[in-house]
């Protein structure tokens, strides 16, 4: 990314413009990763957890696997256009009121390098819990940050993210009934 920490620090905090959630139910917000291979794999990890029962999950995916997800209720997913993101990589104002009109308890971003598009989902999701790979860039996102180490695969930090992510929203579930 050849963007400055600065310039990625005042980008993101542009979403404090944008009006935050307005439904009381409790979500989970998963970035899906926009590269191919890091795809399949989240997908294998966490379309299990999108079609689970009794989790809210609200997953935003590029355009480019619109047809992986044919066979799922789409209304899990938050799709994203190529035009939905300007020159700065930030959303466009409709897809962040689309975004942000849930109550994120967690948010992950599954890419695996940073991307600024779905790090900014997360950091203004508004969530207790945000998480997304260690980077540069990541300090000023995440406030949980997986590491990616060259002998671990991919699947083992999915693994990692899915496992916080349902453990917090099951007990939050636990003390809200």
């Amino acid at each position: 990314m050849s963007k400055s920490k600065r310039t990625v620090k005042k980008l993101l905090s542009t979403g404090n413009l944008i009006p935050k959630h307005s439904l009381k139910e409790r979500y989970i917000l998963i970035c899906l990763p926009f590269d191919t291979i890091p795809f399949k794999i989240a997908q294998r990890v966490f379309f299990p957890l999108i079609d689970e029962h009794g989790i809210k999950v609200k997953a935003i995916i590029h355009q480019a696997f619109f047809p992986i997800i044919k066979n799922i209720d789409t209304n899990c997913f938050i799709p994203v256009l190529n035009s939905d993101i300007g020159r700065s990589l930030i959303p466009s104002e409709n897809l962040a009121k689309e975004i942000f009109q849930y109550n994120y308890i967690a948010a992950a971003d599954l890419n695996i390098d940073f991307n600024l598009t779905t790090a900014y989902c997360v950091h203004n999701s508004n969530a207790k819990l945000r998480i997304g790979f260690k980077s540069d860039y990541s300090d000023l996102c995440f406030n949980t940050q997986i590491d990616k180490k060259e002998n671990d695969s991919i699947e083992s930090g999915y693994i990692q993210i899915k496992s916080l992510i349902t453990s917090l929203y099951r007990q939050t579930s636990e003390n809200n009934t």
